[in-house]
């Protein structure tokens, strides 16, 4: 695939992506999205094997953007468990950044969009179930470095994560206001030995 074809193929995602958040699961079909981009649906013949390997790349596209990049990012920062899940906690809770696909980030439309796709969608209500259990995952890792006993960190893992969840739909100008991550982080780990 030329650098060509993987910008076309990218437009063609990021399309379907802005779709799917703006006007939910329906909006991803050819016929729309060519005329989105103003392109013939010949180009997408060209670059997808059918509707099914462009929805593939959506999911793909949302992985990385929504988990890999973040937990990999936080990783290169080589913090403390604490200030790592001070540091994803302040992620979640604060101001969309651009991204996913030129659109704004709003964590809480894209979530509301991906778990509406997902009740239509074996393939993505999967893809959902492993990035949220890889996700509880990487927090009760966190934790159990920061000195919390395994099977306490899963449980308290899967709190703290329901409660960003909770926080990226919950986002508007005020609803975080006050809010101190510090203190959220340090009622997660309670009891924790950090030394």
């Amino acid at each position: 695939m030329t650098i060509g074809d993987q910008r076309i193929r990218q437009e063609w995602t990021d399309a379907a992506f802005a779709g799917l958040v703006a006007h939910g699961p329906d909006a991803v079909q050819v016929r729309r999205l060519a005329l989105t981009l103003r392109v013939d649906e010949g180009t997408f013949r060209q670059q997808f094997e059918g509707l099914a390997d462009l929805r593939a790349e959506v999911v793909a596209q949302w992985r990385k953007v929504s988990t890999v990049q973040i937990v990999s990012g936080l990783e290169r920062l080589g913090l403390e468990p604490r200030e790592t899940l001070v540091e994803l906690v302040r992620r979640a809770l604060g101001s969309p950044e651009p991204g996913y696909g030129g659109l704004p980030k709003d964590p809480g439309a894209i979530h509301v969009a991906v778990r509406t796709w997902a009740r239509t969608s074996d393939e993505v209500a999967a893809e959902l179930e492993r990035l949220e259990t890889a996700r509880t995952a990487y927090i009760a890792d966190l934790l159990v470095r920061a000195g919390i006993p395994a099977p306490l960190a899963e449980r308290r893992a899967a709190l703290a994560h329901a409660g960003l969840l909770g926080a990226e739909v919950l986002r508007g100008p005020r609803t975080f206001e006050g809010v101190r991550v510090a203190d959220f982080v340090d009622s997660i780990l309670a009891g924790a030995e950090l030394g």
